[in-house]
């Protein structure tokens, strides 16, 4: 014999109303009394809407505990939890159903501070865990939670209960999730132990939130000065002003990068000149060099600084026509010589250079700043090999200035 629907018959069948009620009834009736004798039925369906719906009805707490621990489906052993209080029958649920939905719903009703705890240390589900945390006070179980547990929302919510300033220190400075950091912060209010936390963090989202609690101006000089991390004493630095702890980045940080910002603000000449002269990196005496405006330190810095780059950035500040001649006739790089050459004016020196430097490419500058045609044409008459690649160049370059007479 087929089983039948009580559901569908109830739709479909065309008898009275009256009728209809009566069955459905008898249906639920039916249903309910196999889920709890804990056999089986089949309805024909998967959905147990029909054992929902006489479980809302249900007064028997015998009943919906049986259900509530038993039933093979885990809405409906979550919708009799739902209307059980027995506290054995919600901690049992708690520890023990297979359904992470079932134990969430138990443990949201527990009130055991043993339960709980067992719960919020060992589900194997972490919305699970959490929900238990957000109801436990047991500071020493919540500091194992929060520094240990896999999940950052369920160390988040064990911090967010946390009252311990020196496990919330800890938690702040070395956890890798930014919300249980600020979780951690929310709780923090001692000024010594968030003043250590600005000074040694990693992680900028710390340094900003101690800043907002504390409103301490010196805070950034402490952090700029102190933190382990260079990009947090760079950011620090972007929002100070205070010249001296300038100089103090500026002459001792590790970081050349840090070092570098601070240069950046800083606006006492002689102590630019210094770094410009005694940086150890290239990149900053480069970028400290392009701010000077001492002429006698600029030339030191274009005659002996020993990267090319550096050089080239004080030459670019200078005007002294007798400076570019000695460093377009002795320069060791072909690109300096160039830019020395590219600001000479002397016809002479520019001939000699077209003549004789040893790289293409400066000869052809010095050429392009010709000016005199019989120069250029004394220049483009072959000599053995000296401007033999170059000659094309200059005749065209004579041309241009003779009017293109021959």
């Amino acid at each position: 014999m087929h089983a039948f629907d009580v559901r569908s018959w109830f739709v479909h069948d065309p008898k009275s109303r009256n009728m209809r009620r009566g069955w459905v009834a008898l249906g639920l009736t039916l249903v309910f009394a196999v889920g709890c004798a804990g056999t089986t039925m089949s309805t024909g369906h998967d959905a147990p809407a029909d054992r929902l719906a006489a479980v809302e009805r249900l007064e028997d707490t015998a009943a919906l505990r049986e259900l509530a621990l038993n039933d093979p489906h885990w809405e409906v052993r979550r919708a009799a939890l739902l209307r059980v209080e027995d506290a054995e029958t919600l901690a049992t649920a708690a520890l023990n159903d297979r359904n992470g939905a079932v134990r969430g719903t138990a443990i949201r009703k527990v009130d055991d501070r043993t339960v709980l705890a067992a719960v919020a240390l060992n589900d194997r589900n972490a919305a699970v865990r959490r929900a238990a945390v957000a109801q436990l006070d047991d500071q020493a179980v919540l500091s194992g939670i929060a520094r240990n547990d896999n999940a950052p929302l369920v160390r988040q919510a064990a911090a967010e209960r946390l009252v311990d300033a020196e496990v919330l220190y800890e938690i702040a400075l070395e956890d890798s999730y930014w919300n249980v950091r600020q979780a951690a912060l929310a709780n923090l209010h001692d000024t010594v132990r968030l003043n250590q936390l600005a000074i040694r963090t990693c992680h900028e989202d710390v340094v900003r939130t101690v800043a907002t609690k504390l409103d301490d101006p010196a805070l950034l000089n402490r952090v700029a000065r102190d933190n382990p991390s260079a990009e947090l004493r760079r950011l620090a630095i972007e929002g100070l002003t205070d010249q001296e702890v300038l100089g103090v980045v500026a002459a001792e940080d590790a970081d050349a990068a840090v070092r570098e910002a601070a240069l950046a603000k800083l606006t006492d000449p002689a102590v630019l000149g210094k770094r410009a002269l005694e940086d150890p990196d290239p990149g900053v005496r480069r970028h400290v060099a392009s701010r000077l405006r001492d002429d006698a330190l600029l030339a030191r810095i274009a005659r002996r600084d020993a990267d090319a780059a550096v050089r080239l950035a004080a030459l670019e500040q200078l005007t002294d026509e007798a400076l570019f001649v000695e460093i377009a006739s002795a320069d060791a790089d072909a690109g300096i010589r160039r830019a020395a050459v590219e600001r000479l004016t002397d016809a002479n020196r520019l001939a000699d250079i077209a003549l004789r430097d040893a790289d293409a490419s400066v000869r052809l500058a010095a050429v392009a700043r010709l000016d005199d045609r019989d120069t250029l044409i004394e220049v483009a008459r072959p000599a053995g090999v000296s401007v033999v690649e170059s000659s094309d160049a200059v005749r065209s370059r004579a041309d241009v200035v003779g009017g293109g007479a021959r």
